[in-house]
C-alpha cells in the first residue's frame, strides 16, 4: 500500500510539471508573437534620426526667441548641427 501512494504522488508531481511547464510555453509563445507583431509594426523612421551632411546649408530667420530654446534642446540631444548667427545685413546668408 505504501509503493502505491508513492507512486501517486510521483504521479501528481509528474502532472503538476507537464501542466506548468505547457503554461509556460504557451506563455512564452503568446509572448514571441506580441513581441513579432509590435516589431513589425514599428515604423523606424519615426525613431532613428536621419543623419544628413553638414555641408548641406539650412537657413532660416528666426528671432531671439527662438534661438535660445533651441540651442538648449539640440545640446540635449546627440545631433550633429551647425548654427550659424548673421547680421541682418550680412550678404552670405
Amino acid at each position: 500500500m505504501e509503493n502505491v501512494s508513492d507512486a501517486l504522488k510521483i504521479a501528481g508531481a509528474a502532472m503538476i510539471f507537464v501542466l506548468a511547464f505547457t503554461i509556460s510555453m504557451i506563455l512564452f509563445s503568446k509572448a514571441k508573437q506580441t513581441a513579432d507583431a509590435v516589431l513589425t509594426n514599428i515604423q523606424l523612421n519615426k525613431f532613428v534620426p536621419k543623419i544628413e551632411s553638414l555641408d548641406r546649408n539650412v537657413t532660416r530667420i528666426v528671432g531671439i526667441e527662438t534661438v535660445i530654446p533651441s540651442i538648449y534642446r539640440y545640446c540635449q540631444e546627440d545631433d550633429n548641427i551647425r548654427i550659424r548667427i548673421c547680421k541682418k545685413n550680412d550678404s552670405t546668408r
